[in-house]
């Protein structure tokens, strides 16, 4: 069968984007097209968080696997202060990834904002145990060591954290 020329480019058109697609930079554990994580990413940038918690809530539903969308979904309840719903979230993430550190850090980061310090110092250790050269992990613990006037211990997770991120402010304090 013999393509006629418009038909031919439209072939063409649909073969070149299925390989781009299938070559997109996405995250290495990502379940939904990249599009869905940059829309995101727009809609919370933009602090349009019932879009981003609907585009996150439908992610899910769409894709159950993808941890990234009860990730999201954590994100837009942490920014809106609504820590245990975001845990539930952080949770949900964890069963589907169970090996991921970072949604040990976002937990730790539900338990400082509660200055519950004590559920966010194990969490910033199991996230340690998985990747212990994450230096946000460092960081944190030298957040709460400073809200718990413990200075030495604030100062020696500060240089660690600096010393695997030389540039990182956020060891600064």
């Amino acid at each position: 069968m013999k393509l006629q020329p418009k038909k031919h480019r439209y072939f063409l058109l649909l073969v070149v984007l299925a390989a781009l697609l299938q070559t997109s930079p996405l995250p290495s554990d990502a379940a939904a097209p990249l599009q869905k994580y940059r829309e995101f990413e727009q809609l919370f940038d933009a602090n349009k968080l019932d879009q981003a918690k609907k585009q996150a809530l439908e992610r899910i539903k769409a894709y159950p696997d993808d941890h990234l969308g009860y990730r999201d979904l954590g994100r837009v309840y942490f920014e809106q202060k609504h820590f245990d719903q975001a845990l539930n979230s952080f949770d949900q993430a964890q069963k589907v990834a169970p090996k991921n550190a970072d949604m040990h850090l976002w937990k730790a980061n539900c338990y400082v904002q509660e200055e519950e310090y004590t559920k966010a110092r194990v969490e910033i250790n199991k996230a340690l145990s998985i990747d212990a050269k994450i230096p946000y992990a460092y960081a944190l613990k030298s957040r709460i060591d400073l809200d718990e006037r413990k200075f030495t211990a604030c100062v020696s997770n500060a240089t660690q954290a600096l010393k695997l991120q030389p540039n990182n402010s956020d060891a600064l304090g």
